[in-house]
């Protein structure tokens, strides 16, 4: 049941992707003229192929190929995401993105992976101190890393995944405590030291333009109203936002679905996330119950801030809607975690009896 609402509604939000990321170029086809649109289309396609190839390596990938080169996969997307400052890349005053001729790539959209494999390394087996070292070194680089991009944003997610994944793991309720404690005095820390970006970010928020952008999505939202405008209909897509298809593509299914359509929308991904919670505690392996936790809980994330961005509950952040938004390391990264899901619950038994084997070979 676990993996067929999983793939279901996969698929379901990569259709609606494709349905409302064509809706959002619209303005450009009609006013650019023909060659736009070809282009366009051609990148509306190459990206959904890629999130197609992206999920069914997930699927593919040998669990115990993922388990154990999991230290070289984590390490290597944790330095990956010094690759902008090194080669000097800076896009909107921030070290965040690698261009590659037509192509951009996020790395700590991609550091997603592997954050999920090293924290499941350690609440795997979180009473070993030198798991506890590791993993507390790796998520402290993990931190400053993302500081000196800066990506605020990510390091509240990491944060967030963090700290709910310790508390649902049951650890001890003096090490929650501290953990509790550590978290937020490190992000506070790492605000204080980048006062200067914060407080930019602030003015910002407050800017004419922020300000603007956020009313534009409103309006949209509002316009909707119980039933929407119509696919294809809605008006917010006529210059009003420059990041629509990224940052506020959920305003756009608000204005053309409406109420209905935004709620059946949330209900997929509540299906999505309740799929993952549900198999994962039927997964006895503890690596791979983590992962998919991991992975559950990072949807969560993505999908209240995206949302509450959307309704000027929160700060404009530049954070996608899984599967729906057209930023292309976002997409590669869900497919594969939700690939990798699949394949991690449709072998829960197999897992179950690997891991009997080990015990009885540990103990007899």
């Amino acid at each position: 049941m676990g993996e067929r609402n999983l793939i279901l509604s996969v698929f379901i939000l990569s259709l609606l992707s494709f349905i409302f990321l064509f809706s959002s170029n619209f303005y450009s086809w009609i006013f650019k003229g023909e060659e736009v649109f070809l282009d366009t289309l051609l990148k509306i396609l190459s990206r959904n192929i890629l999130n197609v190839v992206s999920f069914f390596m997930g699927i593919i990938i040998p669990l115990s190929f993922l388990k154990s080169t999991r230290f070289l996969i984590s390490w290597s997307l944790l330095f990956f995401l010094l690759v902008p400052i090194i080669l000097d890349i800076s896009i909107k005053n921030t070290y965040r993105w690698i261009t590659f001729y037509d192509f951009t790539i996020q790395p700590s959209e991609i550091f997603k992976i592997g954050f999920l494999l090293q924290i499941s390394n350690f609440l795997s087996e979180p009473q070993n101190p030198l798991r506890v070292l590791g993993f507390l070194t790796y998520l402290l680089l993990a931190l400053i890393f993302l500081y000196l991009i800066p990506h605020f944003s990510m390091i509240v997610s990491i944060i967030f995944v963090t700290g709910t994944l310790i508390f649902l793991k049951g650890i001890k309720f003096k090490y929650f405590l501290i953990a509790f404690i550590i978290l937020p005095l490190l992000l506070l820390s790492l605000i204080f030291i980048k006062k200067s970006y914060v407080m930019s970010r602030i003015k910002s928020y407050r800017s004419g333009e922020v300000v603007y952008q956020v009313k534009q999505a409103k309006i949209a939202i509002s316009r909707g109203g119980i039933f929407g405008v119509g696919i294809g209909k809605g008006k917010i897509k006529y210059k009003f936002l420059p990041d629509l298809s990224k940052d506020f593509i959920f305003s756009l299914i608000a204005e053309e679905t409406g109420l209905v359509g935004i709620s059946i929308l949330i209900f997929i991904y509540l299906i999505l996330i309740k799929s993952l919670i549900d198999s994962a505690l039927l997964i006895e392996d503890e690596f791979f119950k983590t992962y998919v936790l991991g992975t559950a809980i990072f949807t969560f994330f993505n999908v209240f801030v995206h949302i509450s961005v959307n309704l000027g509950i929160l700060p404009v952040t530049g954070v996608p809607l899984p599967l729906i938004s057209y930023g292309g390391s976002s997409g590669i990264t869900y497919s594969f975690l939700f690939g990798s899901c699949y394949n991690i619950i449709a072998n829960r038994e197999i897992l179950r009896e690997e891991k009997i084997e080990l015990l009885w070979s540990r103990y007899s």
